[in-house]
């Protein structure tokens, strides 16, 4: 699907084996000779590709350094083709790359902690803003903790570097949804080559942000990381690779959980300091691999102290009350995401899907034109406010602009 080329697995298997009993010299790989190959007999690498993945930089050139009491060569050569990719080329130290290639797969806990290293790097920044008291940082500061903890990452690797774009539970459905949309984008846009114009890029990333998205959403979703994800899909026409992080290790990394504790046993200074100092010293723990810095840790903890004491107003995330829920129904939709974004998202959400035809478009409830894309499509409702309708899920349709201008002209 990523290169158009039809070649069979048997077709692959059946020239590797013949390049391993050297009848065949060279070989011209593209995504096909990744972890778990081995070809010791390889004399010679040619880099015709940046990477800015020490992993993936390691198993290309490992390829030809087996060394010969792994059944390789006494000698190797690697040719790098650098042009202009200086910055985007992950080099290792040599000395650790046979030994690197040696191991076949990471184990359970090597990936996972590697993952989690990856999300780390992404939240270096944001925990040192939420730990620093100069900056306001109230708006993440009122949502339970568990929420700042990514659900996983999607994992994308272009012709420029790799991404990964964190996914939390306020813009999970969200990144669902674009994901299965954007074939049905690329083709309005008319985008047929791997790369996107720079102004068609900026209109397209401001399309899916709007469509999918809201400011509202906490945490929110970056511009930064939708151009990624377009730029990726552009590229490989598949959806990128989603890896999760385990229920029962978000829990884990949970700083409110651990509050909680501090706080109902009443700790002394000294005993909260004993016990957070033991949760991080712990062996296996995934706290230090994710939190990276113990003084961002003991923070957010102070943090979460902070808002059991009652001094930080916890935001909900829904009303409390079926009055509460009532009397919201009367609000305009983008009120509703703007006070709950998780129930006014799920509401424009809905909307669209049940909008949404085998094909992946989009019918107008008014005029009953399809659509392959939500760029002229708007939520609205069915019985207007003005008239005494709800913003319930029933009273909400998808119109086309124009059949929205009418309505709203009506």
């Amino acid at each position: 699907m990523t290169t158009g080329i039809t070649i069979s697995n048997e077709d692959n298997e059946r020239k590797i084996e013949q390049y391993r009993n050297g009848e065949i010299q060279v070989f011209i790989n593209v995504n096909i000779l990744t972890e778990g190959t081995d070809l010791p007999k390889t004399h010679t690498v040619f880099l015709t590709r940046p990477t800015v993945s020490t992993t993936l930089m390691t198993q290309m050139v490992g390829r030809a350094l087996r060394g010969l009491k792994a059944g390789g060569t006494k000698e190797a050569y690697i040719v790098s083709f650098v042009d202009d990719w200086n910055d985007k080329i992950a080099w290792v130290n040599p000395e650790t790359l046979t030994d690197a290639e040696y191991h076949e797969k990471e184990t359970v806990l090597e990936t996972r902690n590697n993952n989690l290293r990856l999300i780390a790097i992404s939240k270096i920044e944001e925990f040192a803003l939420m730990a620093d008291s100069a900056v306001d940082t109230s708006a993440l500061d009122k949502i339970s903790a568990i929420e700042l903890i990514p659900l996983g990452m999607y994992m994308l690797s272009t012709f420029e570097c790799n991404h990964q774009i964190l996914v939390y539970n306020s813009t999970q459905t969200a990144y669902q949804s674009l994901i299965r949309d954007l074939p049905k984008l690329m083709e309005h846009y008319g985008i047929e080559d791997e790369t996107i114009p720079e102004g068609t890029l900026e209109d397209m990333t401001e399309h899916c942000f709007r469509s999918y998205f809201d400011e509202n959403m906490i945490p929110s979703c970056n511009r930064n990381d939708i151009e990624h994800l377009l730029k990726f899909y552009a590229q490989k026409a598949v959806e990128p690779l989603f890896v999760t992080i385990n229920e029962m290790d978000r829990k884990k990394l949970d700083v409110s959980e651990i509050a909680k504790k501090i706080y109902d046993e009443d700790m002394r200074r000294s005993e909260k300091n004993i016990y957070i100092q033991d949760l991080w010293d712990e062996e296996g723990s995934l706290i230090p691999v994710y939190y990276t810095n113990q003084y961002f840790f003991k923070k957010l903890i102070d943090l979460e102290l902070d808002k059991l004491d009652g001094d930080i107003e916890i935001a909900s995330s829904e009303p409390q009350t079926e009055a509460e829920l009532r009397n919201l129904e009367q609000f305009p939709l983008q009120r509703i995401i703007e006070l709950y974004p998780k129930i006014g998202l799920e509401l424009k959400e809905n909307a669209y899907a049940a909008a949404r035809n085998d094909d992946g478009c989009y019918a107008c409830a008014g005029c009953g034109e399809v659509f392959p894309t939500r760029i002229y499509l708007q939520v609205d409702h069915i019985i207007p406010m003005a008239k005494g309708g709800l913003t319930v899920q029933e009273n909400l349709q998808i119109l086309c602009r124009a059949c929205n201008m009418r309505k709203g002209d009506n």
